[in-house]
């Protein structure tokens, strides 16, 4: 009888503690939360499901909605999200001093800049 008690509290505490335990941080969070965060797990890539992650983020934001709206930017006919990943990518390496930045605001400069819309006249 002692043996099942002893048992059962053995099992008890080993799955309290289990969930007790925080969960690793998840790589959607890590990558917005700054340019470091992005470049550090982005480039390169951990694994093909980061590298989609990664894209997709930016394909994301690049899309026509309320963010693009703040900070809009006009793309050539014909642009690809790749392309928009590399600018992405070139824009934080270049401004080194910003990666501490939201990796959103890093991507609406960074699309600002390379495509600036220009007035019609």
């Amino acid at each position: 009888m002692k043996y099942l008690i002893l048992l059962a509290c053995l099992l008890l505490s080993s799955v309290l503690s289990v969930s007790q335990q925080t969960p690793p941080q998840s790589p959607a969070v890590d990558i917005m939360s700054s340019g470091n965060n992005f470049i550090s797990r982005c480039e390169p890539p951990i694994d093909s499901w980061i590298d989609g992650f990664c894209r997709g983020y930016i394909a994301g934001l690049s899309e026509p909605g309320p963010l693009l709206a703040a900070a809009p930017n006009c793309p050539p006919k014909g642009a690809t999200y790749g392309q928009d990943y590399l600018i992405v990518l070139k824009y934080i390496h270049n401004h080194p001093e910003e990666m501490d930045k939201q990796t959103s605001v890093l991507v609406l400069e960074a699309l600002r800049e390379a495509f600036p819309c220009h007035e019609k006249k």
